[in-house]
């Protein structure tokens, strides 16, 4: 299950650093290859469920800052910090992030 789906960049800074890990999916709903991963990153959030799962849409929340330029993208945060991402629709790079990171 989705953890929280993020209204403000102030929120997504507070949720990152109040929970241990945190998968962070930027999307749109207009953006087909989020579509395509959607299923994915919310499959993987009932699976390890010691993983905080964020969804920001970037149409709603300003996110120059984590420097998303692209969608679908993946950011993943230890005690605050970004230990890794990356931009695209491969779902097989996503659980295999995730599956490193929690265990």
């Amino acid at each position: 299950m989705i953890n929280a789906e993020v209204k403000d960049k102030e929120e997504l800074k507070k949720l990152c650093v109040e929970n241990e890990l945190v998968a962070v999916e930027f999307m749109a709903t207009w953006c087909s290859p989020w579509k395509i991963m959607a299923p994915v990153f919310e499959e993987l959030s009932y699976k390890y469920t010691n993983v905080t799962f964020l969804r920001v849409n970037i149409d709603e929340v300003d996110t120059k800052e984590e420097g998303i330029r692209s969608i679908p993208a993946f950011q993943f945060y230890k005690g605050g910090e970004r230990v890794a991402g990356f931009v695209g629709c491969d779902a097989q790079r996503l659980r295999e992030e995730v599956e490193r990171l929690a265990s």
